[in-house]
């Protein structure tokens, strides 16, 4: 049985004023109670690797094995802070009602580009812009709490580091275009998660939109392992 889950302040999730790895691990471990489930296999991108990460590592009794996509436990990219840019963009994007949701995605386009600069990461925000009924436009993740809370993730590490690693399979696949995994820290990394392999993809952070077969090929090899 598999789970795609909306994290906390996404998607049809409940909005909430907190928002960190660790309280989205407790969220975790509440699907998984309410599911009956007693061990999973887990799989995050970016933010979500994250959590997936740190609910590994804090309960690796209720984990299998994990999937960690381009993200790191170490360190931020230090042009991650543009996301605080791309919150405040997103924030202030105006349009008028009149419009329909395509004519809508493209002003939002307009407004947020300069913010963002990456195409595909417009493209990939601009799905999250939708329409009530009355006209009115909003973004569905919670922009307020993501971009107040948007410093907790510096503090990652010093959450985790003095837990004891974990001894399951782990696979980080990355993309050898973005910057959210260094390679030189890959001995650090593996400190965390000794049996962890890494795979590099030709792709930048979207790294399972940018190469979705290769990636799909490897999650399913390892899984079947």
């Amino acid at each position: 049985m598999i789970f795609t889950v909306d994290a906390r302040n996404h998607g049809d999730s409940p909005h909430t004023p907190e928002h960190s790895s660790a309280h989205m691990a407790v969220d975790s471990i509440e699907l998984m109670r309410k599911q009956g489930m007693a061990k999973a296999c887990v799989m995050g991108h970016s933010m979500g690797g994250r959590t997936m990460m740190h609910l590994a590592l804090k309960h690796p009794e209720l984990i299998d094995r994990a999937i960690i996509v381009d993200i790191s436990p170490i360190a931020l990219p230090r042009d991650f802070h543009t996301m605080e840019n791309i919150f405040k963009a997103m924030a202030n994007v105006d349009i008028p009602a009149k419009h329909s949701l395509g004519q809508g995605r493209k002003i939002a386009q307009e407004q947020i580009k300069e913010a963002v600069g990456d195409q595909s990461t417009v493209e990939f925000i601009l799905m999250n812009l939708k329409k009530r009924d009355n006209g009115e436009f909003y973004w569905i993740p919670n922009i307020d709490s993501l971009y107040k809370n948007l410093r907790l993730f510096n503090d990652f590490f010093e959450h985790i580091k003095d837990l004891p690693p974990f001894k399951g399979p782990v696979m980080f696949i990355c993309g050898n275009k973005s910057n959210f995994v260094d390679p030189k820290s890959w001995p650090q990394i593996q400190q965390m998660f000794p049996e962890a392999e890494l795979h590099w993809l030709d792709a930048g952070h979207l790294v399972h939109f940018e190469q979705p077969e290769k990636f799909i090929n490897l999650v399913v090899h390892f899984l079947k392992r």
